[in-house]
């Protein structure tokens, strides 16, 4: 019988069944123990087969339809598949793990080997007994022969020396079963001397949880929470303390217990000073952290001995109007203008009384000569080149001005204007052509697109 094999001849199907020859499942430790051979190749795990869920069939990626199937499990005896460690808890599955690893791989040797132990020598078909007798070639009786004896003589050798190894094998693995209780008892000892340590860890998580909870009572039994009138018992219906708190959320203050009546815990700056009044004296210093009060409001009296408030706190960080003045910049000629009663104002009637004078802007000649009228009202232009005098930029209406034309020196150029430059009777004026005339272009803006002008020409 085969322990840890199976094969299936004339194979259908892609399904096999985990068991041996006798109908029983072939019980393994690890998935890769087990080998598959289709017609004697073998085949690779997770590409060419797979597990069915239950871990007790195999399932081929194809079809193998008459062909050979041998599963066998062939348990890994190079290294322990448990190790015992000191301290470590001692399980039921560890201890069948390892004597499972001895069981398998006794009964893989079995499979193997036991062929040559009172099996038949398939060469030549001759059953291999303890005397020296062989069974005819021609099946008609048992016979006694030198050469049969001799060959009885090898194979009983060669059969105790397989029995012989069975035998190492067997005590090896007794050996490994009784390091493996050693190992055991080990494992068991520290178990309960962690057991130990846990009752002990136990008890003191215990005693520190009693310790707690009479800690937070201790608390619970003085600051009483937020309620809303004076409390006659504490949280826990008991008599109070004297020292208990609690926060009058009505009255938004805290009280104390002064074991016969609740008072109020603190009075607050600002109340005191608004029912109390009173006089502050000396330096007041603020820790870093704590927030400066505000000041609501002076009605009456005065402030003496402050200096220097920040500009940030709404004071102008120096102590004098001159210094104040550069802080808030507002330096009188510098960052504001003095007052001056005959100051000019854009929005209301003025009577000047001294010279107002328009600086003259030198215009560049060029083919095209765009001015900006937000420049200045009054521009100058000496002719280089035949020019045209191109729409101004910054149209404002009610602007007006002049601007002074100067003919070249060596050579006499001509003028032409844009279409917003409208003269009388839509004829537009030639400049001056004599060298070096002078002649002058004056102006009133009536819109946006309209320039009324009138050219004054040969002044010089």
């Amino acid at each position: 019988m085969a322990y840890a094999s199976i094969t299936y001849t004339s194979a259908s199907g892609t399904t096999f069944a985990l068991t041996n020859s006798s109908g029983n499942p072939i019980e393994y430790l690890r998935q890769a123990d087990i080998a598959v051979y289709v017609n004697g190749t073998l085949k690779t795990q997770g590409t060419d087969y797979t597990f069915n869920s239950a871990g007790t069939s195999i399932i081929l990626s194809v079809s193998v339809s008459g062909a050979t199937v041998e599963i066998q499990r062939t348990t890994d005896i190079d290294d322990n598949v448990v190790i015992y460690t000191p301290g470590s808890t001692l399980t039921a599955a560890d201890l069948n793990n390892a004597s499972n690893q001895n069981l398998y791989a006794l009964q893989e040797f079995r499979d193997s080997y036991g062929a040559f132990v009172g099996g038949t020598d398939l060469a030549s078909n001759t059953a291999i007994i303890a005397s020296s007798e062989v069974w005819t070639s021609d099946d008609s009786h048992w016979a006694t022969t030198a050469a049969a004896d001799a060959r009885t003589d090898s194979k009983v050798a060669a059969n105790n020396s397989v029995v012989q190894g069975y035998a190492n094998a067997a005590s090896a693995s007794a050996s490994a079963a009784s390091t493996s209780a050693s190992n055991a008892a080990a494992s068991a000892s520290a178990a309960s001397t962690s057991a130990s340590n846990a009752a002990a860890a136990q008890t003191a998580a215990e005693a520190a949880r009693d310790q707690t909870l009479a800690s937070f009572d201790s608390f619970d039994d003085r600051y009483l929470g937020s309620k809303t009138s004076d409390p006659t018992l504490d949280n826990d219906g008991n008599a109070l303390v004297a020292g208990a708190l609690y926060f009058n959320s009505v009255a938004g203050e805290m009280r104390v217990y002064t074991g016969s009546a609740w008072v109020a815990a603190y009075v607050s700056g600002t109340g005191f000073l608004a029912t109390t009044g009173g006089t502050m004296t000396g330096a007041i210093t603020f820790a870093a952290g704590q927030t400066t009060p505000a000041v609501a409001a002076i009605t009456s009296g005065s402030i003496t001995g402050i200096t220097d408030l920040a500009v940030a706190d709404g004071g102008t960080g120096a102590s004098n109007a001159s210094g104040a003045r550069t802080n808030l910049g507002l330096v009188i000629n510098t960052d504001v203008q003095a007052y001056d009663a005959d100051t000019a104002k854009t929005d209301v009637v003025q009577s000047f009384t001294a010279a107002q004078r328009g600086a003259i802007s030198a215009l560049t000649s060029a083919s095209t000569v765009t001015p900006d009228f937000a420049a200045a009202n009054n521009f100058s232009l000496t002719l280089g080149h035949t020019v045209t005098l191109a729409n101004p930029t910054n149209l404002t209406a009610g602007q007006s001005g002049a601007i002074f034309i100067t003919q070249g020196a060596s050579t006499a150029y001509t003028m032409s204007f844009g279409s917003y430059w409208d003269f009388s009777n839509g004829t537009a004026p030639s400049v001056t052509s004599t060298l070096s005339a002078v002649d002058v272009l004056v102006y009133t803006v009536r819109s946006s697109t309209s320039i009324h002008a009138q050219l004054i020409t040969n002044l010089s």
